[in-house]
């Protein structure tokens, strides 16, 4: 997603694919057992450096964990909710008067993306979707999102003012989808800096 393709590409060259990898290694571990989901989170994080340029790895981790073992972990990622900031898909479907003044009180740990995931799970199969489940409910809650990012402006920041907003646009920047149509500049594998030799140094 957009969060970690813009900063992926400094960690690397700051840590060093090697320290990557081993992160990625321990990530995926035995990951077959899927209650150790808020503990691989934690340590993968712990990897690195702390602050507010790196709080995207944890959207890294969630996004690997989830689409290598899709059944057993959630999409967990910060904008499914966070709740430090009290952002998030859960905030945007919360059933309460006055959502944005109060404080919602629920952790953002693996059991409570489990649970909103059979939530919207349930009110997909209500209305006529039975299969890919797990997808569906990823493209659910991008699309939920989405449109808090459009309510905020986010569609119509644009540097071509001529041309209709997209509705979709920010529900495919959040699932990356936004970059498999646009080809990638020579030397370029991800949306940050130039990294002439990045699939040299990093891709093995």
């Amino acid at each position: 997603m957009a969060t970690v393709r813009t900063r992926i590409g400094r960690l690397i060259e700051e840590k060093g694919w090697t320290a990557i990898r081993e992160a990625l290694a321990k990530l995926l571990t035995e990951a077959q057992a899927p209650e150790s989901g808020d503990e691989r989170l934690m340590n993968f994080c712990k990897s690195f450096p702390i602050g507010k340029e790196t709080r995207f790895v944890r959207d890294l981790a969630s996004e690997i964990l989830h689409n290598t073992f899709p059944e057993h972990y959630p999409l967990m990622a910060r904008w499914v909710w966070d709740s430090r900031v009290n952002t998030g898909v859960v905030r945007e479907i919360w059933h309460a008067e006055n959502i944005d003044h109060i404080l919602i009180d629920v952790p953002d740990n693996q059991a409570t993306f489990l649970c909103l995931r059979e939530e919207l799970s349930q009110f997909l199969s209500d209305n006529g979707i039975f299969r890919d489940m797990v997808w569906y409910v990823d493209v659910l809650c991008a699309q939920i999102y989405g449109d808090y990012i459009n309510a905020q402006g986010g569609a119509y920041l644009r540097s071509d003012f001529s041309s209709a907003p997209n509705p979709l646009e920010q529900t495919y920047r959040i699932l990356g989808l936004d970059r498999i149509t646009r080809p990638l500049k020579a030397g370029k594998v991800i949306e940050s800096e130039v990294y002439p030799s990045a699939t040299q140094k990093f891709i093995h």
